[in-house]
C-alpha cells in the first residue's frame, strides 16, 4: 500500500539561497484554480557554502498562451485516463518557458472544481522525507551511515535476528534485503486492508508482517522494500528522543515547507482544501482477484493510513511538492560530500524504470532528482534537475493514474515524460555492491 509504482506494481506507497526559489500558483477563495503567482521559498543554505545547493528555479510565469497549453493538456489527459481519478494538478518550472500549475477535473466525484492548493497524499515521496531527516543526524554525528539495526534498535534486532547486521546505509538504499510488507505475492497488509479498510497497524505489525511474509535475501540485495523505512523512522525516533513524525516534521519544516505535513492521526482528514481518493481501476484489478469489489470508484478517503507512517504518510501541495523537489528533496539540508554520497544509485530491477536509480532516498535519471509515490486512493510525481532548475510535480486522486498525467510533461521534459528505460548504460555504472554491512 505504500509502495512507489513501478511498471508492474500492484500497491500503493510507493530549499536553498540558490534554488532561490520554487514558485507557484495558490488558488485563493474566489480566485481561478489555475492562477499562478510567485512565492518566495526558504532554505537553511548558508552563503558559507556549508549545505549542498542546486541551481536556481524559475520565478517567472508562463505566457498566457503556454499557460492555457498546459491546462489544456492536463484537462485532455485528465478525460483520458481510464483508471477513475477525478481530478490532476501538474505543475511544471520550465527554465525556457516560466512556471504554471494546472489544475483539472474535481476534487471528488461530487466535489467542487480541483484547485491548484488542493492537498493529496504523496505516497513513498514521503521516503525522501525520511532519508532527508536521517542524513541530518548522520551529518551531526549522532547516527552513522554504517550503524547496524543491532546497535541503534537492540530490541528489534534481538526479537528479530535478521536485522541486526543490517546498516543504514543499507535501509536507506534499498539494499537491506528486507522483504516488503506491502508489495508482495502472498501475505502482507494488503489481505488485511481489504478485509477491514479501518484496521490500525503499529510499526512493530508491519516489519513483523514483512518477515513473516517472506525472509530476509542476503545483504546487498538491491530490492524495493516500504519496511526499510518503517525502521528508519523507528531509528529517528530512538536517537532524536521524540516520534517519527516529528523528526519528519522537522525536515520539512527546514525546508519552508507549510503545507506538507506527515500526520501522526491515520485516521486524520488532509487540511483543508482536501480532495477525496480513489482505489483506482488498476488497483481494483488486484482486489478484484482475491475476491474483493474495490474499483475505479471506491472512496477510499476515509481509510485507515497506519501502514503508511514514515514509508508513505505525508500530504502536500503541488507548490509545496515543487518546493520540497526544488531542495533537491531535502539535500539542501546536507553537506556537500553527504549530498554527493546520496545522488549515487543503486539497481532495483523493476523499479528502476519509475525512478531510475536509487540512492540514499532518492530515485536518480541522470541530472534528474526524483520520486514517486503510490498510496491507496492517491499518487504523486516530483522531478528536479540538478543542472538546470527545471521542476515538475503531479498529483492526482486514484492509486493508478499517473501514466496518464506523467505523458503531460512530454513538450516540457521528454525525458521524464515516460518510465526510465532500465536498460540504460547508468545501470552499468551504478553503485551496487552486495557485500556485507
Amino acid at each position: 500500500m505504500i509502495a512507489l509504482r513501478s511498471k508492474t506494481a500492484v500497491l500503493v506507497l510507493s530549499g536553498a539561497l540558490s534554488v532561490g526559489l520554487v514558485t507557484a500558483g495558490c488558488a485563493q477563495s474566489g480566485t481561478s484554480p489555475t492562477t499562478s503567482q510567485p512565492v518566495s521559498g526558504s532554505g537553511s543554505v548558508s552563503a558559507g557554502g556549508e549545505y549542498w545547493a542546486g541551481p536556481a528555479v524559475t520565478t517567472t510565469p508562463m505566457s498566457a498562451r503556454d499557460a492555457q497549453a498546459l491546462d489544456a493538456a492536463t484537462s485532455a489527459a485528465l478525460s483520458a485516463d481510464q483508471d477513475g481519478a477525478t481530478g490532476f494538478i501538474i505543475g511544471v518550472w520550465d527554465p525556457v518557458k516560466g512556471f504554471h500549475i494546472a489544475a483539472a477535473g474535481t476534487d471528488s466525484t461530487a466535489g467542487a472544481p480541483m484547485r491548484t492548493d488542493t492537498h493529496m497524499y504523496i505516497g513513498s515521496v514521503t521516503k525522501t522525507a525520511t532519508a532527508a531527516a536521517v542524513l541530518q543526524l548522520v551529518d551531526a554525528h549522532s547516527l552513522s551511515l554504517d550503524d547496524t539495526v543491532a546497535t541503534v534498535l537492540p530490541d528489534l534486532a534481538a526479537e528479530f535476528p535478521a536485522l541486526a547486521p543490517i546498516t543504514v546505509r543499507r535501509l536507506l538504499d534499498m539494499s537491506s534485503g528486507i522483504p516488503d510488507y506491502a508489495n508482495v505475492e502472498k501475505g502482507g497488509i494488503l489481505p488485511i486492508v481489504w478485509a477491514d479498510p479501518a484496521h490500525t497497524f503499529t510499526n512493530h505489525d508491519l516489519i513483523k508482517i514483512a518477515l513473516e511474509s517472506n525472509p530476509v535475501a542476503p545483504i546487498g540485495t538491491a530490492g524495493y522494500s516500504n519496511t526499510n523505512y518503517i525502521i528508519l523512522g523507528e531509528m529517528l525516533a530512538k536517537r532524536t528522543g521524540g516520534t517519527p513524525s516529528a523528526a519528519v516534521n522537522a525536515t520539512l519544516s527546514k525546508l519552508g515547507l507549510t503545507q506538507t505535513t506527515l500526520n501522526p492521526d491515520p485516521t486524520s482528514a488532509l487540511p483543508s482544501p482536501g480532495s477525496a481518493g480513489y482505489y483506482g481501476a488498476a488497483e481494483g484489478l488486484n482486489a478484484a482477484a482475491h475476491g474483493y469489489n474495490y474499483g475505479a470508484k471506491t472512496d477510499v478517503t476515509g481509510w485507515n493510513r497506519s501502514w503508511a507512517g514514515t514509508a508513505g504518510g505525508i500530504s502536500s501541495t503541488a507548490e509545496d511538492l515543487a518546493k520540497f523537489a526544488a531542495s533537491g528533496f531535502g539535500t539542501t539540508l546536507l553537506s556537500p560530500s553527504l549530498a554527493a554520497e546520496r545522488t549515487t544509485g543503486v539497481t532495483l530491477g523493476d523499479f528502476s524504470a519509475a525512478v531510475g536509480l536509487y540512492g540514499l532516498g532518492v530515485g536518480v535519471r541522470g541530472d534528474w532528482l526524483n520520486h514517486e509515490g503510490q498510496l491507496i486512493g492517491w499518487e504523486a510525481f516530483a522531478f528536479y534537475n540538478r543542472r538546470t532548475g527545471a521542476v515538475a510535480a503531479i498529483l492526482t486522486n486514484s492509486s493508478g493514474s499517473m501514466p496518464s498525467a506523467q505523458a503531460v510533461l512530454k513538450p516540457y521534459f521528454p525525458e521524464i515524460a515516460t518510465y526510465w528505460d532500465p536498460t540504460k548504460a547508468e545501470l552499468a555504472a551504478a553503485r551496487n555492491t552486495p557485500a556485507p554491512g
